[in-house]
């Protein structure tokens, strides 16, 4: 029992995470940190292991003894972790998931390098530098995603629909994002965007809850989407903020179970939507299990990533850190959520089915357009610019005179020189334009039918389904 207490504590440190790092065979592990990952996994792996089989450490042992989730970081990836927490990080900015072997964009970040560079939610990563992913892990991908800021990456990337592999390449930036953002919407329902549980999400989430309060708003849209975790004790602070009294998650670890609960009997909301995907994970899933369970309203979107395992991360004296996964974490109901996810109780696609980005070519910036050229780049300047509402009577890929008309019209729009012809800073213009209309809420089929259901309204997409909870 006082193990068990002991535990408790130290959950505060627990870290849930998906797609972060992974530590190269090649490197060697400093002789000072053996001891603490050496105790570490006798004394709290979740599956107990020989202390025979741990005479060694190397990261080829570490690999074959321990989950893909359990792993040695270096002090640079120690560092990248505590300020990925803080909301900054360097990369590409966006959002990926495995789904039938195949690593899938699920979102790009705003403004963020891959924003800017035009890859879409549903992209295919087949490469990233020349290597094929389908060998590695999702942790490999990031790994090789991510990097300093100035460097560049090239994603191969592969589009439904289309053979040709596309190629991108980015430079990696600093990227900000905050963990929670508020605002009303529709003039009557607060929309709470929660991007992961970091250290100082419940304490902001608890501003945005009394400002919509005060002004008098009681329904809430709550988007987990493309939320990958965080903070064990961050999830389950933010649960106790937005779920009734009762259990929130059960955490099972070698020496017993743990119940986490809410004691909050003034919920600050009449009832409730929450948005998942694919990309929601970890803590994400303690929210939105507990909420579909326990909570006053209903989960819209798609089945999350089901990973319902418990991570604690482990200073070392190099500095680096040890990742173990100490725990298995379940359902106010005790159903388990690792490999299963949590199902929506209304399952739809973000998009209407009219968008078909598997469809869009890339508009990559290697030429000048004008009049007379012909090719897959002008096609993906049409797709573009009809989507965004222009006119366009050319044939597919030839750009005629209803192209460069389109095209003036969309620079005169944009404030710059109108001259019908698509110069290099037209191009990034368009591509940014573009994923700005994807990405805006009259797009957003998910977001649309909660609020209809918000407002009472029945739903009015056809391709919303209710599914059945297994």
């Amino acid at each position: 029992m006082k193990s068990l207490i002991r535990k408790l504590t130290l959950t505060l440190t627990l870290l849930l995470f998906f797609s972060v790092f992974t530590f190269s065979a090649t490197e060697s592990i400093p002789a000072k940190d053996h001891s603490i990952i050496r105790e570490a996994i006798l004394q709290n792996y979740v599956t107990p292991i020989e202390p025979e089989k741990l005479e060694t450490i190397t990261p080829e042992i570490l690999e074959a003894l321990l989950d893909e989730n359990s792993y040695y970081l270096t002090s640079q990836q120690m560092k990248e972790i505590i300020e990925g927490f803080q909301g900054a990080f360097e990369g590409i900015g966006i959002y990926i998931f495995r789904e039938n072997g195949d690593v899938i964009v699920s979102e790009t970040i705003p403004d963020s390098p891959a924003f800017e560079a035009g890859i879409l939610s549903r992209d295919r990563i087949v490469a990233v530098d020349g290597m094929p992913t389908a060998p590695l892990s999702l942790d490999q991908v990031v790994r090789r995603i991510k990097g300093p800021k100035g460097s560049t990456v090239v994603l191969g990337i592969r589009r439904s629909g289309q053979d040709e592999i596309i190629e991108f390449e980015i430079t990696r930036q600093s990227i900000q994002v905050s963990s929670v953002d508020g605002q009303v919407i529709e003039e009557e329902i607060g929309y709470l965007e929660v991007r992961q549980f970091s250290e100082d999400t419940t304490r902001n989430t608890k501003k945005i809850l009394e400002e919509f309060q005060e002004a008098g708003i009681n329904k809430l849209v709550i988007d987990l989407r493309n939320n990958p975790g965080g903070l064990l004790n961050e999830g389950i602070n933010f649960s106790r903020l937005l779920i009734p009294p009762g259990p929130i998650t059960h955490v099972l670890y070698r020496e017993g179970e743990i119940t986490y609960s809410s004691f909050n009997d003034d919920i600050p909301y009449e009832t409730a939507v929450v948005l998942v995907n694919e990309g929601s994970a970890s803590a994400a899933e303690i929210f939105a299990a507990a909420f579909k369970e326990r909570g006053t309203g209903i989960i819209i979107g798609q089945p999350t990533y089901g990973k319902g395992s418990v991570q604690r991360l482990y200073p070392l004296p190099s500095g680096g850190g040890f990742k173990l996964t100490e725990a298995a974490y379940f359902s106010p109901f005790k159903r388990a959520i690792d490999g299963k996810g949590v199902y929506p109780d209304i399952d739809l696609q973000r998009f209407h089915p009219s968008i078909q980005l598997e469809d869009i070519k890339p508009l990559g910036g290697e030429r000048r357009l004008s009049v007379q050229d012909e090719g897959e780049d002008v096609l993906a300047a049409q797709q573009r610019l009809q989507l965004l509402g222009y006119a366009i009577e050319d044939p597919e890929g030839i750009f005629g005179s209803s192209t460069q008309a389109a095209v003036a019209n969309f620079q005169r729009a944009q404030g710059i020189f109108s001259y019908g012809v698509l110069d290099f800073s037209t191009q990034r213009r368009l591509n940014r334009e573009f994923q700005q209309w994807l990405i805006a809420p009259e797009q957003d089929l998910q977001l649309k039918t909660a609020i209809d259901y918000l407002k009472g309204q029945r739903s009015s997409h056809e391709n919303a389904k209710p599914v059945k909870i297994n």
